[in-house]
């Protein structure tokens, strides 16, 4: 059978990690806000939840992730620039590990790559840079 895991939205699956799919789709409990935000799902309602960040707030324009080392590494919204995050499906595990800069000049991507991501940021004094994540 099919189960409804989200009522009046559409989500946009960003990765499968151990099993559980991440996605990104906007909020509806006070009204649907229209930026996506981290969901994650187990395939059933108990188990399809908002993910939230270490510090309480919702991850919002969660977009380009890959699975990495057992946990999602994705690019999402960092104050009004965006960022590298990582989570493991948990508030203490979902945070930001990079400030990318503003990507108004460039969009991000993530490359995984054997014990690697790669992924590059901006520098207003040194322009474009490549960065990796190691495991």
């Amino acid at each position: 059978g099919t189960v409804r895991l989200l009522a009046d939205r559409q989500g946009r699956p960003l990765a499968v990690v151990d099993g559980i799919l991440y996605f990104a789709a906007p909020r509806c409990d006070t009204g649907c806000v229209p930026d996506d935000h981290l969901w994650r799902t187990d395939g059933t309602t108990a188990g399809t939840y908002l993910v939230e960040s270490s510090t309480g707030d919702n991850v919002v324009g969660p977009r380009e992730a890959v699975s990495f080392a057992g946990r999602l590494v994705f690019i999402a919204s960092f104050g009004a620039d965006a960022g590298i995050w990582e989570s493991d499906g948990t508030p203490s595990g979902t945070h930001a590990i990079r400030h990318l800069g503003s990507t108004g000049f460039f969009d991000p991507e993530l490359e995984l790559a054997g014990q690697k991501v790669y992924f590059s940021g901006f520098d207003p004094v040194r322009g474009q840079e490549l960065w990796a994540i190691h495991q």
